[in-house]
């Protein structure tokens, strides 16, 4: 999907990076990005050497040299994606239907070059498979069937399918692996991403609005109303924020992530982590509506005499 045109020429001009038409029919026209990944397959599959020579000399300058996609957002990955293809050949959905024999379409172990016995040799962590809803996909050596203790245990146990392991479905379709989130788990992810988002602006309002609270306590104590007002607008926003929480179902979307532990130990963990910052912020959102709603209440009876006018201490002198 890294390689995928789509993505590939994400903030790019697209007139000249995206395809035109569908492809396999008469009025498809094949943009930049396709049109070098066209160019690279053919120079492996050409025979003459002369026409080879020139098909990688045109590579040269238009898909794989040092400045051929300056200024396209995503540079990076098109010089990779390039490279690649070059190398071993992409292994996007659209450009391979099976599995290669090599190792070449999943991340490798980076192992030591060393020589001798202190020789660091580290095993693949991932193998490529076929899904006949997904294409291919990179899958991790650790994620296998259950064992009888229903425990993930990795030796010599088959790797999870949908039939084997009850949360392969939900792991498969919050991958997104095609990219196209029309699964209900990356739907909920995306969704969760958004809210999280108007959450940080709610409580940053708040967080404004009690600011501008204690001020008026200290400068303008005899504006009641004002401040009441505040204080219930800080209520009002710390409401909206729980109903987020809650309502717009990030609450369920950890305690689900949770459940399925689709991530290797550390990423469980992580997972975990963030389900405890989410509880633990949901109950304090409720404590600091509760404390302001106290707090209006206490302003609105006996706002203005919270902090009394200065006054000069005397003592008689005569005595």
């Amino acid at each position: 999907r890294v390689c995928d045109p789509h993505y590939l020429c994400e903030g790019a001009d697209e007139s000249t990076c995206l395809d035109k038409g569908a492809p396999l029919t008469a009025d498809f026209a094949p943009g930049r990005v396709t049109a070098c990944y066209q160019v690279i397959q053919q120079s492996k599959s050409t025979r003459d050497y002369t026409e080879k020579a020139s098909l990688l000399n045109h590579i040269e300058q238009r898909c794989t040299g040092k400045s051929s996609w300056d200024g396209y957002e995503r540079k990076v990955q098109l010089d990779y994606c390039m490279w690649k293809h070059l190398q071993t050949g992409l292994c996007t959905n659209d450009m391979r239907t099976n599995c290669p024999e090599d190792k070449s379409c999943c991340p490798i172990a980076q192992n030591s070059i060393a020589d001798g016995q202190n020789r660091l040799v580290r095993a693949d962590q991932y193998v490529c498979q076929k899904s006949p809803t997904v294409g291919l996909y990179c899958h991790s050596v650790g994620y296998v069937d259950l064992d009888a203790e229903g425990n993930f245990t990795s030796s010599d146990r088959p790797l999870c399918r949908e039939p084997t392991c009850a949360s392969f479905a939900w792991c498969r379709d919050f991958a997104d692996i095609a990219g196209i989130c029309m699964s209900e788990p990356c739907e909920m992810y995306r969704r969760s991403t958004e809210i999280a988002a108007g959450v940080i602006v709610c409580l940053s309002l708040a967080i404004v609005l009690d600011i501008v609270d204690v001020i008026m306590l200290l400068r303008f104590p005899q504006r009641r109303k004002a401040k009441a007002t505040l204080n219930m607008m800080g209520v009002a926003l710390r409401m909206v924020t729980y109903l987020l929480f809650v309502a717009g179902g990030v609450r369920e979307f950890m305690r689900l992530s949770v459940q399925h532990s689709c991530f290797n130990p550390p990423g469980i963990e992580r997972v975990k982590s963030a389900e405890f910052s989410v509880n633990a912020s949901g109950i304090s959102v409720l404590l600091s509506m509760a404390l302001t709603i106290w707090v209006w209440y206490f302003t609105a009876q006996w706002g203005s005499v919270l902090i009394g006018l200065p006054h000069a201490k005397w003592r008689d002198q005569s005595a």
